[in-house]
């Protein structure tokens, strides 16, 4: 997607947006005044294990992952890694980070358990943001592998199906085991797809031949 702002989300609601893959967004204009926020622009609305991988800005000063201007908004287990430093840019109001991975120029973001560090991404059956780990046969183990800051049994949401479901029934290892424990930061895949409901074609209702009674 490409938009001046917002080209993978504009979001103007309260809304929360859940286990969410932001990816492959460019936000474009002839000025840095006139784009921002390749992977979501957040007037409000907040950010609960959302990953931003693969976005683009033709000026990076304006947050390629995220731009907020929502007077309250939270970014909690969330990995904004794209290809510049500054992923998160907060031009006004309160945006609260916690046990998130923040690419910046240097430091750290505000917030308990938050990291800068490379979130080591690998490439699985389902994309490329799932997380090196050690048990799965990388070289590394990500920093944000357990590092969510709660378990995975505690973190639920509404899936596409409607149904209320934990992270435990969602995987960022290559050989999708769940995730167990301490939750792991971004998005995760899901381990276990649901089995079609099956179809059933009643079968035809066979009708009696009557019989000749000899008279």
């Amino acid at each position: 997607n490409s938009a001046r702002y917002g080209a993978g989300a504009y979001c103007q609601g309260d809304v929360n947006f859940n286990n969410c893959l932001f990816s492959g967004n460019a936000s474009v204009g002839t000025h840095s005044s006139q784009h921002a926020g390749a992977g979501i622009y957040l007037e409000d609305g907040n950010l609960f294990n959302c990953t931003f991988s693969g976005n683009s800005l033709a000026n990076n000063n304006n947050g390629e992952s995220v731009y907020s201007v929502s007077p309250v908004s939270y970014i909690v287990r969330c990995i904004l890694w794209d290809e510049e430093d500054n992923s998160l840019v907060v031009d006004s109001g309160s945006t609260v980070v916690t046990y998130s991975d923040i690419r910046l120029d240097y430091g750290f973001w505000p917030g308990s358990g938050n990291l800068n560090e490379d979130p080591l991404f690998t490439t699985g059956l389902e994309g490329s943001e799932y997380l090196s780990n050690e048990e799965t046969g990388q070289l590394e183990t990500s920093p944000c592998v357990d590092s969510g800051g709660a378990s995975a049994a505690s973190v639920t949401f509404k899936d596409a199906w409607g149904d209320t479901v934990s992270l435990e029934l969602y995987t960022t290892r290559v050989d999708h085991e769940v995730d167990t424990g301490i939750a792991d930061m971004g998005y995760h895949y899901r381990s276990v797809f649901p089995s079609p409901t099956p179809t059933i074609t009643p079968s035809p209702t066979m009708t009696a031949t009557p019989t000749s009674t000899p008279t």
